[in-house]
């Protein structure tokens, strides 16, 4: 790690399949290369790419709808 900045993380789409039902904002972000700040400014403004929740004070994010974000982008169906 350099200069405290972290390396880009990879999910694959079978990894994330394995993901809970929801994952904090952060990480959900870093499936779609956002960083956390902007995670959290996009899940507060309802620009986040998946659907955000907040449960409890913390903001979540459905896993379901990250894994219809990207079978979007790849032209596949997910089921539901």
């Amino acid at each position: 790690m350099l200069g405290g900045m972290k390396t880009a993380t990879t999910f694959t789409y079978d990894e994330i399949r394995q993901w809970p039902a929801a994952v904090p904002v952060a990480k959900a972000g870093l499936v779609f290369g956002i960083g956390r700040t902007t995670a959290y400014e996009m899940a507060k403004s309802g620009t986040f790419p998946a659907r955000v929740v907040k449960a409890g004070g913390q903001w979540l994010v459905a896993t379901q709808s990250i894994l219809a974000v990207l079978a979007a982008d790849a032209g596949v169906v997910v089921p539901q």
